[in-house]
C-alpha cells in the first residue's frame, strides 16, 4: 500500500457520501412508509437499496482505508514527506477531475431521466455508477489517472 492508495480510498470515501447525502434528499422527498394500499412504493424500496449498498460500500472503504493507513505508520515510522506538485501533474489532475465531473454529471441525469420515466432499479444502478465515476474514468484513461496520482483499486 502506497500514499496514492490511502488518497484514492480517501476519494472513494467523499465520493460515497456525497452520494448518501443524496440518496437521504430523494428518501426525504418520498412518502413515508406504507402508502395507501399498506406497501411501499417501488421507488422508495430502490431508494432504501441503493441507502443500504452505499452503507454497506462505504464501510468496506472505511476499513480498508484504515488498514492502509495503519500499514502506512507501520512501514515508514514517521509522516511520509509531501511531494511537491508540479505543473503537469497539476494540469493532469485537473484534466481528471473534468472528465469525472463530466462522467458523474452524465450518469446522474441518465438516472434522472430513468427515475422520471419508472425505471427506479435502472437510475439506482446508474447513481451507483455515479459514486464510483472516478474509478470508471481511470480505467478508461488510465495514463492520465496514474499522472494524476489516483490509483484503480481492485476489490478484495
Amino acid at each position: 500500500m502506497d500514499t496514492n492508495e490511502v488518497s484514492t480510498l480517501e476519494r472513494r470515501l467523499a465520493d460515497l457520501d456525497r452520494a448518501l447525502f443524496l440518496n437521504e434528499e430523494r428518501l426525504a422527498r418520498e412518502p413515508a412508509p406504507p402508502s395507501r394500499d399498506g406497501r411501499r412504493t417501488y421507488r422508495r424500496q430502490e431508494l432504501e437499496s441503493e441507502r443500504r449498498d452505499l452503507r454497506t460500500e462505504r464501510g468496506k472503504c472505511d476499513q480498508r482505508l484504515r488498514e492502509a493507513q495503519s500499514e502506512i505508520k507501520r512501514n515508514f515510522r514517521l509522516f511520509m514527506p509531501h511531494r511537491e506538485v508540479t505543473p503537469s501533474v497539476e494540469r493532469a489532475r485537473a484534466s481528471f477531475e473534468k472528465l469525472v465531473a463530466e462522467a458523474r454529471d452524465g450518469l446522474e441525469a441518465s438516472a434522472d431521466r430513468e427515475e422520471r420515466a419508472g425505471s427506479h432499479r435502472q437510475a439506482r444502478l446508474l447513481r451507483a455508477q455515479a459514486a464510483d465515476a472516478a474509478a470508471m474514468v481511470a480505467r478508461e484513461y488510465p495514463v492520465l489517472a496514474e499522472d494524476a496520482g489516483f490509483q484503480v483499486l481492485v476489490p478484495r
